[in-house]
């Protein structure tokens, strides 16, 4: 249904009626839905699993393993033109942070000396995006990402303070790329 319009170079889409509809930026309007799903570990591709497991196989000091909770987050953008056409799509990222609400299980809300840590698998590499900081009571939090696949939550033990003398400089304290 879609092509470009060799004059103008803009999309020239079919609608549902088979008429020609030319697309301009001052037609759509869109609506964005976060689906947040839970993600069976096992049922995960080899390479993303053993790197789901390098954090849900984690222990504390105890030797007790922490706890963790794997979901996928994704961000369903749909499109509606006028003359009838939408279009509906997943979107990996986007250049700005949206925030997310996030519903912690109750076994999963921090204490005074724990943290919950976040991870996330994105194009295959795993890595730490930060710490959740505003979890109420009920376990509600919000997190900020502008990366969407899958995040590993895990409640950790707070990590010990800088030493003093510190400049307030080291990199553990920065804001990562997508942030909490």
């Amino acid at each position: 249904k879609d092509s470009l319009d060799n004059n103008t170079g803009e999309a020239v889409i079919k609608n549902d009626s088979g008429n020609v509809v030319q697309i301009t930026e001052e037609d759509p309007i869109s609506s964005m839905e976060v689906i947040i799903s839970d993600v069976s570990i096992d049922a995960l591709p080899d390479g993303e699993k053993e790197k789901v497991e390098q954090i849900t196989k984690k222990t504390d000091s105890a030797g007790n393993e922490i706890i963790t909770l794997v979901v996928d987050i994704k961000i369903k953008v749909t499109t509606f033109y006028e003359h009838e056409y939408t279009l509906t799509e997943f979107k990996s990222e986007t250049n700005q942070m949206i925030p997310i609400e996030i519903q912690l299980p109750e076994n999963m809300i921090p204490s005074g000396n724990q943290v919950v840590k976040v991870y996330t698998i994105h194009d295959g590499v795993l890595k730490e995006v930060g710490v959740v900081t505003n979890i109420d009571e009920n376990g509600k939090g919000i997190l900020y990402a502008n990366e969407f696949s899958t995040y590993i939550f895990a409640l950790e033990p707070k990590p010990a303070p800088a030493p003093s003398g510190d400049s307030g400089n080291n990199k553990r304290y920065m804001l990562p790329k997508t942030g909490i």
